[in-house]
This record gives structure tokens, sequence and C-alpha cells, in this order.
């Protein structure tokens, strides 16, 4: 079975982080998805497990909108690329960088741009998304440049 992870900004200031010994990068602590009505948490695996309680090696509480699962891709700098990343990336080898949103759409992690191309007999209109398990096989250069928690500014051009 594969790992599913996920992403999240703790809600906790980064110094408290810090005192209680949790592992996070700038305050954003990857681990297992629980859902407390509508409050999420991020938590470690489970530790201890009893038919009374299950103890998790961490827990902390996240930012709703920061949620992302991670999707098993790394970008060109071998950054893990988790859904809400905002990347470049060159589609047709010429150099051009487009930007996309990375998002999970049936069954799929795709990278969603805000280009629509003309109407001519051969699109059938909207924004155009790319599969992102095809574009990093194929070469494409996808590079994370922020993500849509933190570096809303970047979606100007994407949506």
């Amino acid at each position: 079975m594969r790992e599913i992870k996920y992403r999240g900004k703790a809600i906790m200031p980064i110094e408290e982080l810090n005192e209680m010994g949790f592992e996070h990068d700038n305050g954003w602590v990857v681990g297992n998805l629980i859902q407390n009505g509508s409050e999420p948490w991020i938590v470690g695996d489970l530790v201890e497990v009893d038919d009374e309680y299950i103890v998790h090696d961490f827990w902390v509480k996240v930012h709703p909108e920061s949620v992302g699962q991670v999707t098993g891709e790394t970008d060109i700098k071998d950054t893990p690329i988790i859904e809400g990343d905002v990347v470049e990336f060159d589609l047709y080898g010429d150099g051009e960088k487009q930007k996309g949103v990375v998002e999970y759409k049936n069954a799929s992690f795709l990278v969603q741009t805000d280009y629509e191309p003309p109407m001519d007999g051969t699109h059938l209109g909207g924004a155009l998304a790319y599969e992102l398990g095809k574009l990093i096989k194929n070469d494409k250069d996808v590079e994370i440049i922020g993500n849509t928690f933190e570096h809303s500014h970047l979606l100007e051009v994407t949506k």
C-alpha cells in the first residue's frame, strides 16, 4: 500500500513547535491527517495502540486552508511536491515558463493553469490542466515557486 501523508501550517507559533521538539519546516508539519469536525490536525504515526486508546507520536492543529496531500513527486530540486503548491514548468522546452497550482481532481494530481486557448475546434474551452506525473516523467523542469497559503500573490497569474 502506498504511503499517504499531508502537510499543513501549524497554528501554534514556531517558537512553541521548537520548544516542544516538533519536527517542522518554518511551521509546516507533515504527517497523517485527522479531522475533528472542521478542525484539521496533522498527527504522527501511532506509537501505542490499545482497545481503549491510541497514542500518536505528535499532534499539531493546522490552518484548514493550508492542508495539502503529498503527491509522491519531486521537483527539479528534489523537493516534494504537495497539493496547493504553485509550480512553474517548461511545457515546450523553449524556456517559456508556465505556472499552475497543484490540485487533486478525478483521482489524479493536476497542475491547473489559468491559460485558456482560443476556441478553434481542438479545445473544449476552459483553462488547461496537465497531469503532474506526466510533466515530471517528460522532464518539463517542474519547480515549486510557492504555495497557495503563503504566496497568494502568485495566484494573480494562475487563477
